[in-house]
């Protein structure tokens, strides 16, 4: 629900894009540039998260169907899924901050070298967990 305030308020705002579907901030006081076409990566992040909150919600419904459900399962799966949106949306975005390394023609900033080490971080928890929680 934080991204649909997002898109209201013009923050977290996605690149110059034009194409049927973008939008535009006609308000000076909104955070993203007025009268320009844009790219609506806040509604993108809506939509994974949703996509994210579904997968979570069936593996809740499988694991209580076999009535074992790993503790800290359903954490590290979220922890995992929400880092790695954060990453990949922030490919999208307008407003993507100061860059902490390039690899060609793509770049990566700060906080999304902290997004993928916290992935993968949760991961490793997520296989840790079901390592441990394996029948023999």
């Amino acid at each position: 629900f934080g991204r649909l305030g997002c898109l209201v308020g013009g923050c977290c705002f996605g690149f110059p894009y034009k194409a049927w579907f973008s939008i535009k901030y006609l308000n000076s006081c909104v955070a993203a540039p007025c009268g320009v076409l844009l790219f609506p990566a806040q509604f993108i992040t809506v939509l994974l998260f949703l996509a994210l909150f579904l997968i979570l919600h069936g593996l809740v419904k499988h694991f209580d169907t076999l009535n074992e459900r790993p503790a800290g399962l359903v954490a590290a799966v979220y922890l995992m899924g929400a880092a790695f949106i954060r990453f990949g949306v922030d490919f999208i975005r307008g407003d993507r901050g100061e860059v902490f390394c390039s690899f060609g023609m793509h770049s990566i900033t700060a906080y999304q070298l902290v997004s993928l080490v916290l992935g993968l971080a949760a991961g490793m928890w997520v296989c840790l967990i079901l390592w441990l929680n394996r029948k023999n």
